[in-house]
């Protein structure tokens, strides 16, 4: 049987909304409620400080799993051409990890063909502060100095 219609992915689409996408991720949920689970217990037992290390490590996990779902999404963005977009979804990867590289890689990119120079240098410069051996960064580094028609600056 040939499926020819778009409305056949409409249940499904539907289903993972509906259950909160817990059948595509329900081994990562399940350990996620353990843990919060565990931390709320240790709170409640006047274990404070152990409980607020699960929610640190949790908080910074999520923030981690943002940025990759913001960097691709700005990725998709930027392939069809939406670079406005794309620069808002690669400011709040590169915001929430500074760490994914690439998310700083992009967004300099993106900042050089859009011509603000002055952003493709800021965040160029802490690419390459961050990742030295960097080697997509350089050349838009270098060409946005020439065209701001300044010099490196350092950045504080």
């Amino acid at each position: 049987m040939k499926i020819t219609s778009p409305f056949f992915l409409l249940p499904v689409c539907v289903l993972i909304i509906m259950t909160g996408s817990r059948a595509l991720f329900s081994d990562e949920d399940a350990e996620d409620r353990m843990r919060h689970k565990k931390a709320i217990e240790y709170g409640e037992s006047d274990r404070v400080d152990e409980a607020l290390q699960i929610f640190d490590k949790a908080v910074e996990y999520r923030k981690r799993a943002m940025a990759i779902a913001y960097h691709n999404k700005g990725y998709a963005l930027e392939k069809k051409g939406d670079l406005a977009q794309a620069i808002k979804n690669y400011e709040e990867a590169w915001k929430l990890n500074p760490r994914q590289i690439l998310s700083g890689e992009r967004l300099c990119y993106s900042y050089y063909k859009t011509e603000n120079y002055e952003r493709t240098i800021q965040v160029g410069e802490a690419v390459m502060k961050a990742d030295p051996a960097n080697r997509q960064v350089p050349p838009w580094l270098e060409d946005a100095y020439k065209k701001r028609g300044g010099k490196k600056q350092d950045v504080p």
